[in-house]
């Protein structure tokens, strides 16, 4: 029996599930079975599944479910005791496994759960940087105040009774379902932290705004009370950052109109926004950079060198 399911949900990644699938297959950890969720690919994944060898299992879904189902899916099928979760466009550092599974099985039972730092790849030539986690957070204020910044779809490494005790993915979001799922976990648990960029995340374009617009009512209406309970201002805050969530979605897709009035109403909510929340609105609406240029960034060289490495952690 495995140590760990390596659970990669997919969904028309073709072009990126080999990188996924090697960057497991690289890890010096290596106690692992890798199951391929395909969640109603219309395109060549399954193929590009069954071309590896190794402790790889493929399922498919009839119809697509979205992620949560299909993290669900893999939940279901592990046998491993910890589950780990890569996101298909995604890779990890070699060392990823052994650093997170040697810290849960060296923690007090109270971890359940663990998150490490990444590095982000932006579409953008050039533009890469580093998110280090702290540590020692009292974590559903955090969450609340800051997002979901801890890259829990290609970082999260649990015991695979934490979702007997927690609950699984919420299928009725396709989005923020990983957010919710951590604030219902740190709840009732404590979070493990390995601050070093232990993944590679690629950034996608905004999702399809339907799916956004569907959870913004579910999501906040499941959190409300813990946002008052963290100040009068707090679900107004949070509200305006999802609509502006929103509106990238809905300029991405060339609905400015809509687009604008989503702006609107999250500054109806809160006026007082942070400069870089108004310029990375302003980015997505006449697609400039202004926040990626003052974000600190690091060569592609180096990553590369991180990956490169067979070194132990």
């Amino acid at each position: 029996m495995p140590c760990v399911s390596v659970i990669i949900p997919a969904y028309n990644r073709a072009h990126v599930l080999r990188r996924a699938i090697r960057s497991v297959l690289s890890q010096t950890f290596t106690d692992y079975e890798i199951i391929i969720v395909d969640d109603a690919s219309t395109d060549d994944t399954g193929a590009v599944a069954r071309n590896f060898d190794g402790p790889l299992r493929m399922i498919r879904h009839e119809v697509n479910r979205g992620p949560a189902a299909a993290r669900n899916t893999g939940i279901n099928a592990a046998i491993g005791g910890y589950v780990a979760f890569l996101d298909s466009d995604d890779e990890w550092m070699p060392g990823k496994l052994a650093r997170q599974i040697e810290l849960l099985d060296t923690s007090a039972k109270s971890f359940g759960a663990s998150c490490s730092g990444y590095t982000v790849i932006h579409p953008e030539p050039g533009y890469s940087w580093e998110r280090r986690l702290p540590v020692g957070e009292k974590w559903t204020r955090y969450l609340l105040n800051n997002g979901c910044d801890l890259g829990p779809g290609s970082t999260l490494v649990a015991r695979r009774v934490v979702f007997e005790r927690i609950g699984m993915f919420d299928e009725s979001l396709r989005r923020w379902e990983d957010w919710d799922w951590l604030l219902r976990y740190v709840a009732d648990r404590e979070l493990a932290i390995v601050p070093e960029p232990q993944a590679v995340i690629y950034l996608s374009p905004p999702p399809p705004s339907d799916n956004v617009r569907a959870a913004i009512p579910r999501f906040l209406g499941r959190w409300q009370g813990e946002l008052r309970q963290l100040g009068p201002t707090r679900y107004r805050r949070l509200h305006a950052r999802l609509c502006f969530e929103l509106a990238m979605s809905l300029f991405h897709e060339g609905s400015r109109i809509p687009g604008l009035l989503r702006v609107a109403q999250g500054l109806w909510s809160w006026p007082l926004q942070r400069p870089r929340a108004v310029r990375v609105v302003f980015d997505a609406l006449f697609k400039t950079h202004f926040v990626l240029r003052a974000t600190r960034r690091i060569a592609l060289s180096e990553i590369q060198s991180s990956l490169d490495s067979k070194k132990a952690p």
